[in-house]
């Protein structure tokens, strides 16, 4: 009797061990692989414009449409990607455009949020204790532009040789080129003195914020006739990263007043301001 009753307890202790063993192994499985909802929230802003169809909506342009398309979350330790609800960019108050989704994740990992190629952070127990993950990308979209700048003068009197032609005028200033090359150090006379190398050239927004500056250069110059005695002289300009403006630019040569050049006529016409002055 005494061997038999041992024996039951035996079993029961062993029983009732694997049972506490086998919750236990439960219990870490569904603690360590349990999940909690964060809100995930991306911004964006475009600072300059450039990203969205117009200031007042979220609808990318056509360029950056695989951009917003292409929000990724994954987790750290084996790049595992995750399942983003499908919701729309909207825009906020402070005009970014914001993306927001409940997303079911584990707190005992760590989550990579990307967009496209860029890194935006990461969800980690931090986040878990809010229950929110928040991250803001800025896009500075910005310009390279150029243009050419046109000046003509129609001079006193001008004669031609087979190398060279040379033509002058009250104010007593002389021009010489030689025919096969037409470079120099092309400059205006008379009211056009302050058009040369080096006279500055401004580009301004759309609301007269100055912001570029830069030279005119490489001069060149031709003579259209010598019967009509119009010298041309051409510079050309440069400048690169120009805050985007979706309205367009004011350019200003030699403190002569500001032509404008809107958006759409630029990307026309490969975002060169050419402008000029004289007959």
């Amino acid at each position: 009797m005494k061997k038999g009753g041992g024996a039951r307890v035996s079993r029961f202790v062993a029983i009732a061990v694997g049972l506490i063993v086998a919750i236990g192994i439960v219990g870490t499985y569904l603690y360590t692989n349990r999940t909690e909802a964060v809100v995930l929230r991306v911004s964006i802003s475009a600072p300059n414009g450039g990203v969205f169809t117009d200031s007042n909506t979220c609808n990318p342009r056509g360029n950056y449409v695989p951009l917003l398309d292409a929000l990724t979350l994954s987790a750290s330790a084996d790049s595992r990607s995750v399942p983003i609800p499908e919701t729309e960019w909207r825009l906020t108050g402070d005009k970014t455009c914001l993306r927001e989704a409940l997303v079911s994740l584990s707190p005992n990992q760590t989550y990579k949020v990307q967009l496209g190629s860029t890194s935006l952070g990461s969800i980690d127990a931090a986040s878990f204790l809010t229950r929110s993950a928040d991250f803001l990308h800025v896009i500075s979209v910005t310009q390279d532009l150029h243009g050419t700048f046109e000046l003509n003068q129609t001079a006193d009197s001008c004669r031609e040789s087979t190398t060279e032609w040379s033509c002058s005028w009250s104010p007593r200033w002389q021009v010489s080129l030689d025919l096969f090359r037409k470079t120099g150090g092309c400059k205006g006379n008379g009211g056009f003195i302050d058009i040369k190398n080096r006279t500055r050239v401004n580009i301004y927004s759309s609301d007269d914020r100055l912001l570029s500056s830069t030279e005119l250069g490489n001069a060149e110059y031709d003579l259209k006739s010598v019967k009509s005695r119009v010298i041309t002289c051409q510079f050309s300009w440069v400048v690169n990263d120009v805050p985007n403006d979706d309205k367009g630019y004011y350019l200003e040569v030699a403190k002569r007043g500001k032509v404008f050049f809107s958006t759409s006529d630029l990307q026309a016409n490969g975002w060169a301001l050419d402008a000029g002055l004289g007959d």
